[in-house]
Parts: C-alpha cells; sequence; structure tokens
C-alpha cells in the first residue's frame, strides 16, 4: 500500500518548545494546543474483537479514535504564558549575540576569490628562525581590531546554504614553489577531498616531473636522439594509461547502464505486481459487497417464504360465536383496525340542527319536558361557586352540625 507523506507548516507542538513563539492570548494558545492534539497523526484505525469480520454497514468491524500515547513530557508546562513575563524569563545570555554564545550567530564571511586557490596553510616565522638554510622575514603582527565587520548566519539554515569550508589567508615565501601549489584545480566539491583517482592523478605528475628532471640536456646529436627516445616512450606511456582510464570508464558506465536497466525492470515490475494487487483487492471487495447483499436478500426471501409457509399450513379454527359474544375484548366489541375495520364516529348520528327547535311549538314542547331547576339560572358569584363542596365534604359538615347540636342540647338540659 501506497504511503501518503502530510507535509506540515511548523511543528506540532513550537509553541510550547520554541522560546521565540509567543502568542498574544490564552485562546490562541488553547487553540494551538487543541490543534496539535487532534491532530491528524494522533487519530487511530481500533478494530472491534467483536465485528472484525463484518461486512454488514450497521455492524463496522472498527473504529476511530484518538491515541492515547502521550506526546509531551511530564517536565514540558502547557500552560499559557503572557508575553511579557515569558520574555523576562527567557531573556538569559543564550540570547545575546556575545558572550559564549557568540560563534552560534557568527560564521566566517565566504570569499569566493579563494576558491579556485590551493588550500594550504603557511604560517610566518619568527624573525632569526632558519627555514631551509633561509632567513625568513617576520610578517608585521597587526593587532585585532575592537569590532569586525563578518557575515552572519543562524544555526536554523537550509542544507543548500551551506559553503566551502574556510581557508585562511595565507603567503609564499620567494624562491620556493609549493609542490600543491600544481594542483590548483581541485577545488572542494571538485576533487577535493582526494579519492583515489586523484592520489593517482597526483602520482603520475610527480612521476612525470622526475622524470623531465631525469631527461639528458639536448648539447649533442647523441643526447638529443636519446631524450627524443625517452620522451617518446613516455608518451606511448601516457597514451596506454589514458587508453586503460577510457577503458576503466567505460567498463564502469557499462555496469552502472546494467544497474539503470535492472532497476528500472525491478521497478516496473514492482509497479505492475502493486497494480494487480490493488485490482485484487478492488475485485475481493467488490465481490465481498455482493455476497453480503445477495446473503441479505437470501435472509429477507427466507423470511417471507417462513411466513406464507406458516400461514398456509395452519388449519383455520372454526368460529365460537358464543364465546365471542361472551368475552368483551373479543374482535365482536373491538375489531382491529389493521384487519380493514374503520371505526364509526358518534358524531355522525347527531343531529345538528333538529326540526323541534325551528318552530315555536316545538320549543315549548322541549321546555315542558325538562325539569324546572335546569331552567333556573344560578345568583352565585363565580368565586362561590369555586367554593362549592363535594357531596362527601357536605355529608361530613352535616354530622359533624347534628352532633354538636344534640351535644348542646344534653348540656342545657343538665343546667
Amino acid at each position: 500500500m501506497a504511503t501518503q507523506t502530510v507535509v506540515q507548516a511548523n511543528r506540532a507542538y513550537d509553541h510550547l518548545y520554541d522560546p521565540g513563539f509567543y502568542t498574544s492570548h490564552s485562546n490562541d494558545h488553547n487553540r494551538a494546543s487543541t490543534k496539535a492534539y487532534f491532530g491528524a497523526n494522533r487519530i487511530e484505525r481500533v478494530p472491534d474483537d467483536k465485528y472484525m469480520f463484518s461486512e454488514l454497514p450497521h455492524y463496522p468491524r472498527q473504529v476511530m479514535q484518538m491515541t492515547k500515547k502521550q506526546e509531551l513530557p511530564q517536565h514540558v508546562p502547557q500552560q499559557w504564558v503572557p508575553p511579557g513575563v515569558r520574555a523576562q524569563a527567557t531573556s538569559s545570555d543564550a540570547h545575546q549575540v556575545t558572550g559564549p554564545h557568540r560563534h552560534k550567530f557568527f560564521m566566517p564571511p565566504y570569499r569566493q576569490f579563494l576558491g579556485a586557490m590551493p588550500h594550504i596553510v603557511m604560517y610566518a616565522m619568527k624573525s632569526g628562525q632558519k627555514r631551509g638554510g633561509m632567513l625568513t622575514e617576520a610578517a608585521s603582527t597587526v593587532p585585532e581590531p575592537a569590532s569586525k565587520t563578518v557575515g552572519t548566519q543562524s544555526v536554523y539554515r537550509e542544507s543548500e546554504a551551506q559553503t566551502n569550508p574556510y581557508t585562511p589567508d595565507y603567503y609564499i615565501v620567494p624562491n620556493k614553489v609549493p609542490e600543491v601549489l600544481t594542483l590548483q584545480n581541485l577545488t572542494y566539491g571538485h576533487g577535493l577531498p582526494a579519492t583515489e583517482a586523484e592520489l593517482q592523478m597526483i602520482e603520475r605528475t610527480r612521476q612525470k616531473r622526475l622524470f623531465e628532471q631525469m631527461l639528458p640536456p639536448p648539447t649533442d646529436e647523441f643526447n638529443l636522439n636519446l631524450r627524443l627516445q625517452l620522451m617518446e616512450s613516455q608518451e606511448f606511456r601516457d597514451w596506454a594509461d589514458r587508453e586503460k582510464t577510457i577503458r576503466d570508464l567505460q567498463e564502469k558506465r557499462l555496469t552502472m547502464l546494467k544497474t539503470l536497466l535492472t532497476d528500472r525492470d525491478t521497478n516496473k515490475q514492482k509497479l505492475n505486481d502493486d497494480k494487480v494487487e490493488r485490482l485484487r483487492q478492488r475485485k475481493e471487495e467488490e465481490r465481498d459487497r455482493v455476497l453480503a447483499a445477495c446473503q441479505r436478500r437470501r435472509t429477507k426471501v427466507l423470511r417471507k417464504m417462513q411466513k406464507e409457509r406458516a400461514a398456509s399450513e395452519t388449519r383455520p379454527a372454526k368460529r365460537d360465536v358464543i364465546a365471542e359474544y361472551a368475552d368483551f375484548t373479543s374482535k365482536v366489541y373491538a375489531p382491529l383496525a389493521r384487519h380493514g375495520h374503520v371505526p364509526d364516529s358518534s358524531t355522525a348520528k347527531m343531529e345538528i340542527s333538529p326540526p323541534d327547535l325551528a318552530t315555536f311549538p316545538g320549543l315549548a314542547q322541549l321546555e315542558k319536558s325538562l325539569h324546572p331547576s335546569l331552567l333556573r339560572s344560578q345568583d352565585r358569584h363565580p368565586k362561590d361557586m369555586a367554593k362549592a363542596k363535594s357531596t362527601r365534604e357536605t355529608r361530613l359538615g352535616l354530622e359533624m352540625t347534628h352532633g354538636l347540636k344534640n351535644a348542646m342540647e344534653s348540656i342545657k338540659k343538665e343546667f
């Protein structure tokens, strides 16, 4: 399965680790902490043991949840600190340009004109000291100034910004040509650091220079002919060395080409295998989905068939009319609406405009049929009507009144 690389603009906990990261308010600090805690890298898939091999959508085989792993150590404070207090707390010598941390903020300047010169360091010797049987003049010492202008470079930089190694200034003693000056074409990244090929080239140069020093001077015809023969043989050797070098380079190119072709075929075969594997997995998933759908339809059809078979095999029992009318919960008295019964509303039987109320004799006949108490209005206040007692309270009150009255009468008889 191919992996996907997620590129973030900054680190998740920069607001806690970076001393130069300031948040203006606690809400910003909490928002950054929440973003870091609920990031995409903290979400994991947890399989369900009970439904691990389930294909049903309402019984998922896995759930998504936040990981319980703690990313921050215990000693890292997570509370918000105001910018002013944080600046005072972090104002140490580590943020000062001068002092023991000066090397973090400065580097030697990049002098481009020194790139083509050989990397050789020669120190001036004190006056009167001998070097190779010759006296060297003492270099004039210049006192170091109090301030310098140098190039600055932060410790946080890109790898592409790496400069060439620093080479201090040097000088050449008169009438002395160092051997290293013959290797001016070797620079950092182009021959330096020296490999086996550069060492062989240096050795051939030394042998060639030694051969030139050993050639006889062309003073007479014999020396001239000998010189020509030696130079011709040396030239043949140089051509043989050059052909050998070309042959070695060609063999290296052929080996590299074979390796690249093999890698290309291997990668192509791997891509084809991955494609076939993805296609196989997709087809297997489609097959599983189709089988799951067929299984659900099969279960549904089997249930329907079972119900229909049970309904067809069950013999209808003979109706017991007496038992139905004796049971007030039977369908005779309470028919079921799911069986098609539509209950008749009692309001359909009410007469909204009876013909007796349309004429005066009909109203008079209705008035005679009613009780006289229903025709009298109650002249009571609504509050008194609300205080009306129930029949039980009235009966208890009458019994209490009757008992008190009898007790009073008996007391009066005694006195």
